[in-house]
């Protein structure tokens, strides 16, 4: 009898699967979505660099020469050479009239006053042709700042080799170490793998468990699930929809994880972030998780889907279902900065934000194995339980026409042997 019941389900797993996997709507989505995601990221990087590649000519008005040289030389060493400068020593208003009409023909990009008053008071005007060049504007602030300092350390006796010394900026690199048994991974690409990992989560979890609750609520509509439970059980059908469709999911995360692991080097590439290290074991609590989070996910869709006909009351119990998923989602930058505050380590354990969350903290954060282990326990408990629930409502449910059910009868359902 129990093989009968796997074969059953079995076939209920396989149609589902072989429908969806072979459709022209997956093969396209799951194709031009991470072409789509990665041309929204790599785009504006590759025009920005465009951009930056065509040096901005900027002015330096300094009565010191060698004072507006010091801040040229600076500013070109923080710009990587972007920012080309010149240095003007007239400070008179007819240059100033003069720099600002080159400013409005475009023979200008910039231009940076370094009057005596201005050094004086620190109230020193950076003249430009695009009001939103905050960039430009640091860089400038950056150049000036070193310039006055150096001047400072010179006129109280030190060397200009030693000024230059003392003033040279530190290059931090953050490196995370034992992130996969030992290995160090720069933590800026780390973080754009882990993001970019759960946002496939997150997106593939919603949608294909919404298309468990569709296929349910189409399925009776047009009476065929009538047809079906003559030749299974309600237990059956609902295991072969969820592992189905789950599977399906799977497949398109599978797909996309090694699409962006292919890209992911030209992605650091263009937004100029260290090596990106991906841990193996990343990959495997990528498929526990989303496993896990599926069959919690599913189930409660499935069980929406058999209890109301029609998708406008659907809708209504959807945000209700997703709601843990969102606060999830907006937990995830503490659980990226601050893996093991109390607040993201409690959040990890609750069944439903779990799979986000505690994936988040495995790679950024290394979590202890207790903790995990009893993310994992508690999950499985929950999918367990939930699974006895949402398989009553799914059962009594799916053969309920023509009357609008509400919450009180939902639960007398759930009282059914």
């Amino acid at each position: 009898m129990a093989t009968h019941g796997l074969r059953n389900t079995w076939l209920v797993l396989r149609r589902e699967y072989l429908e969806r996997v072979c459709s022209r709507s997956f093969v396209l989505t799951t194709l031009l979505m991470p072409a789509f995601l990665l041309g929204t990221i790599l785009l504006p990087a590759v025009l920005s660099g465009q951009s930056g590649s065509q040096a901005r000519r900027v002015a330096i008005v300094s009565p010191d020469e060698a004072f507006g040289k010091s801040v040229r030389d600076r500013l070109w060493l923080e710009s990587n050479g972007t920012y080309l400068g010149r240095v003007e020593t007239d400070t008179s208003a007819a240059e100033r009239a003069r720099l600002t009409g080159e400013l409005r023909a475009g023979k200008l990009d910039a231009y940076v006053w370094l009057g005596p008053e201005a050094l004086e008071h620190g109230d020193i005007g950076y003249f430009t042709n695009s009001p939103s060049d905050f960039i430009g504007a640091g860089l400038m602030r950056d150049a000036v700042t070193y310039a006055i300092r150096r001047r400072r350390l010179i006129a109280r006796g030190v060397s200009p080799e030693q000024a230059d010394s003392m003033l040279a900026t530190v290059r931090l690199r953050t490196v995370n170490v034992g992130a996969s048994g030992g290995a160090q991974s720069d933590v800026l690409g780390g973080m754009i793998a882990a993001f970019g990992l759960v946002f496939l989560m997150f997106i593939t979890l919603l949608s294909y468990g919404v298309m468990v609750m569709r296929s349910v609520m189409e399925e009776k509509g047009s009476r065929i699930v009538e047809v079906l439970l003559c030749s299974l059980t309600s237990n059956e059908l609902m295991a072969g929809k969820i592992i189905g469709t789950g599977a399906v999911g799977l497949t398109q995360a599978a797909v996309w994880t090694v699409m962006i692991v292919v890209a992911m080097p030209f992605l650091a590439a263009a937004l100029h972030v260290g090596a990106v290290h991906l841990a193996t074991s990343w990959f495997v609590y990528f498929a526990v998780f989303y496993v896990l989070g599926f069959l919690l996910y599913a189930a409660m869709f499935a069980a929406v889907g058999a209890a109301f006909e029609s998708m406008e009351d659907a809708q209504q119990w959807n945000m209700v279902i997703i709601s843990p998923l969102i606060a999830a989602t907006v937990l995830m930058g503490p659980g990226v900065t601050s893996p093991d505050t109390p607040v993201t380590v409690a959040a990890s354990m609750v069944p439903l934000c779990s799979p986000l969350l505690m994936y988040t903290r495995i790679v950024s954060g290394n979590p202890p194995a207790w903790q995990i282990g009893l993310s994992i326990a508690i999950l499985v408990g929950t999918i367990w339980f939930a699974m006895r629930l949402c398989g009553r409502i799914y059962r009594v449910g799916i053969l309920m026409y023509g009357k609008r059910v509400r919450f009180g009868e939902i639960v007398k359902w759930l009282r059914y042997t």
